[in-house]
């Protein structure tokens, strides 16, 4: 999506159109998937399930969970990572039977009208065990919902903004300086500012 951060992907097949917004709100130690579900066929599509596949994770609290012990050297000072995974809405989740450290979420759509559409969103909120704030940030997701996607397109408009600006006729130009700085920002480190893709 043009001036932000947020990835589209489509996909079409037969009677169904799929969009799928990715998201990472600042401030929020949260990625976001929101994926629309659209019916293009003129009779209604029935038992439509939507499944996210997670690796390496297991079941913990009815979420996906995966963590590791980062290394002593840079910011992460052996402190251990975590990851929870889920849907905002009903869902079931499962560990892997063929797979070890395979989970999987499973969201049971059901009936989606002809020309309706579903709206469904994934979270991945992040946190570290000795920080400890993912049960403030997975309130925050859950009461804020899709609604991070707007605050996400606002932070990164308010952000770009600020930015220097380059003014010409190829509107390509534009985008890639603009998705360069974009790309810088997201790979920079908030606690000591130093930018590499790992971080």
């Amino acid at each position: 999506m043009r001036g932000t951060n947020i990835v589209v992907m489509e996909l079409t097949a037969p009677d169904v159109a799929m969009t799928v917004l990715n998201y990472a709100p600042f401030d929020v130690n949260a990625l976001l998937r929101t994926v629309v579900v659209k019916n293009t066929s003129n009779t209604a599509l029935t038992d439509v399930v939507l499944t996210a596949t997670i690796n390496r994770t297991t079941l913990k609290d009815g979420q996906l969970y995966n963590s590791f012990k980062g290394g002593t050297g840079g910011n992460a000072m052996g402190q251990t990572r975590q990851l929870f995974s889920a849907f905002l809405e009903p869902y079931e989740v499962a560990g892997a039977d063929e797979k070890p450290g395979q989970g999987v979420l499973t969201l049971k759509i059901g009936a989606v009208p002809a020309g309706g559409e579903a709206v469904r969103t994934q979270y991945l909120v992040f946190s570290m065990v000795e920080v400890g704030d993912e049960a403030a940030t997975l309130a925050r997701v859950k009461k804020e919902g899709v609604g991070l996607l707007k605050k996400t397109y606002d932070d990164w408009q308010t952000w770009l903004a600020s930015t220097t600006r380059l003014e010409c006729p190829d509107q390509r130009l534009i985008d890639l300086l603009d998705d360069n700085k974009m790309l810088v920002k997201i790979q920079t480190a908030e606690p000591q500012y130093a930018a590499g893709p790992m971080e």
